[in-house]
């Protein structure tokens, strides 16, 4: 019997750790839910055009491509997934209870989760054909262990789209938000590439460009986005 993405994941786990910041990131994206969409678009959030450009270099051997989408939201960017793969087999993860409502109302999301990823990835290994966590890895101090856990989930050639927070002159390694007290956590452009060069990863492509505007603060966020394939361990 084949899997799918709907086996993958254990819809009832359910893990929001008890950090401040934590529960603080929450409650702001619980409240801009509904209206997610808007927010992206008064932000110029630019990820859905670099995605455009991406996917449709992308090949798998399966006709139905397995999708995660890590801190997924309302599902904006798995939307666009589906423009591009009209078979996609698609679970999200979100730390928002709320998102992942607003994720399953307006996406095809097979399965979708709130769950905390501080405690790790809960899913099946080598499963994967890509796994999008874009807006991720901003609110991990070390994302070793979570991107290990991404590699682990994906199959060989499997591929991976993220994103890095970049760091700015001047800029501390954690940023707190000034407006939700939330913790940030931007990286050099040496660190990005040191980290996938210490796993199972080839780099396809490193970009860095304006990701978003903050509403709140006026502040330019900028992104590595990151697009690598798994390959083989030869250890």
């Amino acid at each position: 019997m084949s899997s799918s993405a709907t086996d993958c994941v254990d819809e009832n786990a359910v893990m929001i750790s008890d950090y401040i910041s934590v529960q603080n990131t929450k409650k702001v994206y619980d409240k801009i839910a509904k209206n997610y969409d808007d927010f992206a678009k008064a932000a110029n959030y630019s990820v859905p055009s670099w995605l455009r450009r991406i996917f449709p270099t992308m090949t798998f051997d399966s006709e139905e491509p397995c999708f995660l989408d890590l801190a997924c939201g309302n599902g904006l960017l798995g939307r666009i997934a589906q423009q591009f793969f009209s078979n996609l087999d698609i679970c999200g993860i979100d730390l928002s209870e709320k998102m992942i409502i607003e994720a399953k109302k307006r996406s095809n999301y097979k399965k979708g989760i709130t769950y905390d990823l501080n405690n790790g990835l809960p899913i099946n290994l080598g499963f994967f054909d890509c796994v999008i966590a874009i807006g991720l890895f901003d609110f991990f101090e070390d994302s070793r262990k979570l991107l290990t856990d991404i590699s682990e989930s994906l199959r060989i050639d499997g591929h991976l789209l993220c994103n890095f927070e970049a760091s700015v002159l001047g800029m501390p390694r954690k940023a707190v938000s000034k407006v939700h007290d939330i913790n940030r956590y931007t990286y050099s452009l040496a660190e990005v590439v040191a980290l996938f060069n210490d796993l199972d990863f080839d780099i396809i492509e490193i970009k860095k460009q304006r990701a978003y505007t903050s509403p709140s603060t006026g502040e330019k966020i900028i992104y590595y986005l990151v697009h690598a394939k798994k390959k083989e361990n030869k250890k």
